[in-house]
């Protein structure tokens, strides 16, 4: 067992332990969760595009929450993944502590670095956030080393909803941080699953970490946030460390926005021994409400050298999405994006192409 791992655990159960738990009332309990319908029409270079579709998606949250009587709010999360097509039954399921200490959480959810990232701001179905990606053919799909972080490398590559801790700051004067550590990267083990080869997975002793301000200036709101992570690849994988960060900002006036993000991943995650394979990323956005209608424009470029990217094939991505959302009623809304794309490929077979998805959504 390793020194800090160990120290960290004697230290979140010293905090446990000198906490009375006696609690101030029975847990209160919320159920909710959303239904979403989509309908795609896309085109792209590719032999046979069927050109239409859609596509449904749905989950059930569940979250308790009580107050002990020293103050201390604690809980815990379910989210259950409720499509007809789902193989998984679960996404992010977790408890959590919090007092004037900051906030501990525990179990299957997203990091440090992807809660406290900044990147362009969205409306709606989330263009580069969103799910047109859906209707793009995997092999043309923007090719970030380990994982796409929603629309691509639009935040720094991070752990995703593998099994951690992680200790967020109260925020003070508009700053929080957090860090959150996991033993095991890439390696299957979210959930209940343990691994207990060191010889299978890629990397180990994954931290990430991020630092945010958010704060309203007089007719400005203003966010900004820089976070990352660094772990070491496994003996054997044949894969890189990771070092990987990224920053971003967002300003609101009135009913506009503007704002974008830089990630640089670095070859992280990338077979060892390939030359030019350093993955950098770059996005800009802005955004206009008025009442229930919501405008948005997106921008991603991705750039993977002579051999980053998928398959080591290299090259760029680029691609613009445009959204519009409207909010129906309460709970209620419906909204589309249209999205332009080219992947450009060193080797292997380059892409490009439109895709337009309509969506309507019930939340609960």
């Amino acid at each position: 067992m390793r020194p800090s791992f160990l120290r960290g655990s004697v230290a979140l159960a010293a905090l446990l332990i000198a906490s009375p738990f006696s609690a101030q009332a029975e847990m209160e309990t919320t159920l909710g969760g959303f239904v979403a319908f989509r309908a795609g029409a896309f085109d792209n270079d590719l032999a046979n595009p069927s050109r239409r579709d859609f596509s449904q998606e749905s989950e059930i949250h569940v979250n308790v929450v009580n107050t002990a009587d020293n103050g201390m709010q604690y809980g815990a999360k379910v989210e259950l993944l409720t499509s007809t097509s789902d193989t998984s039954n679960s996404d992010e399921v977790g408890l959590f502590l919090q007092g004037d200490w900051g906030r501990v959480e525990l179990g299957d959810d997203d990091g440090a670095s992807d809660q406290l990232s900044v990147m362009a701001p969205v409306v709606g179905i989330g263009q580069l956030n969103g799910r047109y990606l859906d209707y793009v053919p995997f092999t043309s799909r923007p090719a970030g080393n380990v994982k796409d972080t929603g629309g691509g490398m639009i935040k720094p590559l991070d752990t995703d909803d593998s099994t951690k801790i992680t200790y967020y700051t109260p925020k003070y004067m508009g700053w929080q941080a957090g860090v959150s550590y996991v033993p095991e990267a890439s390696s299957g083990n979210t959930g209940e699953e343990v691994q207990l080869f060191d010889n299978v997975g890629n990397q180990r002793d994954f931290f990430e970490y991020g630092l945010r301000y958010s704060d309203k200036l007089g007719d400005f709101r203003v966010t900004t946030g820089f976070a990352g992570g660094f772990a070491s690849a496994k003996n054997g994988s044949g894969r890189e460390d990771v070092t990987t960060w990224g920053l971003g900002a967002r300003v609101y006036y009135k009913s506009f926005g503007v704002g974008g993000g830089y990630v640089d991943n670095g070859d992280s995650n990338n077979a060892v021994g390939l030359t030019d394979d350093n993955e950098t990323a770059w996005n800009f956005g802005a955004t206009y409400r008025d009442g229930p209608w919501g405008f948005a424009v997106n921008y991603l470029t991705e750039d993977y050298g002579l051999q980053g990217g998928r398959t080591t094939e290299g090259g760029t991505y680029d691609a613009v999405v445009f959204g519009t959302s409207y909010r129906i009623v309460r709970g209620l809304t419906t909204g589309a994006d249209l999205a332009f794309y080219d992947r450009d490929k060193v080797t292997g077979t380059g892409d490009s192409g439109y895709v337009f998805v309509l969506e309507t959504k019930a939340s609960f």
